[in-house]
């Protein structure tokens, strides 16, 4: 489907989704390829929504004119229709976080499974985290999240972000559209740079369900016990979906709401070629032999961890054996 995205981020593949230009015969098209937006199927309980299909597809295709009011409306509707953004936040928030105190579940839990509960890692408090119980070399630690309720629609996810407690250096990600079938979202298999903190891109990925895989920890900021067990921990999770979501409303109606989310500004770029972005990217790549996972963001100063242990406020008699490893095993830099 077709979606909105911050312009920062859109910006940043390079690929031409941020540009849009009007055909000779008045369809909107993406610089990303032959796509033009247009209506797509009917899906059970709820309108077509807008898609990106092949230009030369006449079906749902829609010819738009900009009106004076800046709204853009869809030739030949009646009554007329035009291009809206409506919003599922309550503020300005670009997207909503569908994870957010949600049932997880998790393979193991350290200790007595309340103090780092799965459940922590989706409660919003930067001092709580979840943390697994010691899992045997080859084997893996998973949890597992549901984002929508049996027998509801899929979500579209825009992005998963995730902050390590004890991050891995490999992990899997996994959906699911049917609480069933499991597909192969995304695949980390090193973490050169030890950093602490994930965002993977999903571009509107359908889905009812996600997983985390851990395999192996991170050898600098994981944990490994003398036993060779490994620990797995995360802080916060946030499973990304649009606030804001592109529709056909009543051009009089949507003029009348407070806001300006039928009005449109279009402005004049220049110059385009995706060549030149990857040439950019090769010439950041050119000083280094290491390949880094696009979904590990840079470690920054300001994302160190003074110390190995984090504070969370709750018993110590349930946080020693956790503590005490960690207080050994912490960095000094």
């Amino acid at each position: 489907g077709a979606g909105m995205e911050e312009c920062e981020s859109a910006l940043s593949h390079g690929d031409g989704r941020d540009i849009w230009h009007f055909s000779a015969d008045g369809k909107l098209s993406s610089a990303m390829g032959p796509k033009c937006l247009s209506l797509g199927e009917a899906e059970e309980g709820s309108d077509r929504p807008l898609v990106l299909r092949n230009c030369d597809d006449t079906s749902g295709t829609l010819v738009w004119e900009p009106t004076d009011q800046n709204q853009l409306r869809a030739g030949g509707s009646e009554p007329p229709l035009c291009l809206n953004l409506t919003s599922d936040s309550t503020d300005s928030s670009n997207t909503v976080d569908v994870a957010r105190n949600q049932p997880v579940t998790a393979s193991s839990t350290y200790g007595d499974g309340v103090a780092h509960g799965a459940a922590r890692s989706v409660d919003g408090d930067p001092a709580s985290y979840w943390a697994s119980a010691p899992v045997a070399p080859g084997e893996s630690a998973v949890l597992s999240l549901p984002l929508a309720m049996p027998g509801a629609m899929p979500v579209r996810v825009q992005s998963i972000d995730i902050d390590w407690e004890l991050p891995p250096s490999s992990f899997e990600l996994h959906t699911t559209r049917d609480g069933v079938a499991w597909d192969v979202a995304n695949i980390v298999s090193s973490n050169p740079e030890h950093a602490s903190a994930s965002h993977i891109l999903l571009d509107g990925r359908r889905c009812v369900g996600a997983r985390l895989i851990m395999h192996e920890p991170d050898a600098v900021r994981g944990a490994v016990l003398p036993s060779g067990d490994r620990l797995f921990g995360i802080k916060s999770i946030r499973v990304n979906t649009a606030a804001r979501h592109l529709n056909l409303q009543d051009c009089m109606g949507t003029s009348q709401i407070p806001g300006a989310g039928d009005k449109w500004f279009f402005t004049n770029v220049v110059e385009f070629h995706p060549a030149k972005v990857l040439l950019k990217a090769d010439a950041r790549k050119a000083g280094s032999n290491t390949l880094v996972d696009s979904t590990w963001l840079p470690v920054s100063s300001g994302a160190k961890r003074a110390s190995g242990f984090v504070d969370t406020g709750l018993s110590q008699d349930d946080l020693l054996p956790l503590t005490h490893w960690r207080q050994q095993h912490r960095r000094t830099d």
